[in-house]
Parts: structure tokens; sequence; C-alpha cells
């Protein structure tokens, strides 16, 4: 259910930045990461959850602030967030062992990326 909660959030960050409509493309890929990947992850095997988006895309002073509690650039108000949905899905993810980032560029998009390690089952 909390990966759930991360994909929901994602994609609605994703409609409410594409105002005007626009394309959001989610993909998932296994993958294992390695000492050159230069990921903040132990070398292991895991899930990569891409979610990429046409809209305006975050300006470059905000990448860094876009997971803090509270951060918002919205409008306070009962239809507009309270700056929390990025910062739990960040808690959710790592909590998940795992890493959530991201890429953006104004008037381009942003690709959301978590990984979640992998476990294989034991017979």
């Amino acid at each position: 259910m909390q990966i759930k909660q991360v994909v929901k959030g994602l994609v609605a960050n994703a409609v409410e930045a594409m105002p005007n409509g626009g394309v959001i493309r989610v993909k998932a890929d296994n993958i294992k990461i390695g000492k050159k990947d230069n990921i903040q992850l132990k070398e292991d095997k895991y899930i990569k959850v891409s979610i990429e988006d046409s809209g305006v895309g975050i300006p470059e002073e905000n990448l860094s602030k876009i997971f803090d509690p509270y951060f918002s650039t919205k409008e306070r108000g009962s239809q507009k967030g309270m700056g929390l949905g990025l910062s739990i899905c960040y808690s959710i993810i790592n909590r998940h062992e795992g890493l959530i980032t991201v890429d953006s560029k104004v008037g381009v998009g942003t690709t959301f990326h978590f990984y979640l390690p992998t476990y294989e089952k034991q017979n």
C-alpha cells in the first residue's frame, strides 16, 4: 500500500505540473547497481521506477528543497497542498531501504526515479 501511495503522489504532482495537459510516462526496470553507477545505494539488485511528465519543470533553486517537509511553491488553502506529499514519498522509499531522485528542466518536464531493493525468494 505504501508504494501505491508513492506512485499516486508522484502521478498527482505530474498532473498538477501540466495544467494544459501533457504526457506522463511510468516505467519500471530491474537493474543492478554497482560502484560505477555513482548512486547512493549499496551494490545490489533493485527495481527502478521512473515517472516522467512533460510539465512546467522545477526551478533549479527549488530542487534541493522539494523533499523537505512543508516546502511548497503552491498557495496554501483547502484546495492546495501543505508541502508534505514529496516528503512522505521520500520517507516511504527511505523506510524501504531505497532512494528517490529527481531530474527536472524548466519548460521541459520532470522525472522522478525511485529505487527499491529486490528480494529473492528463498525455497
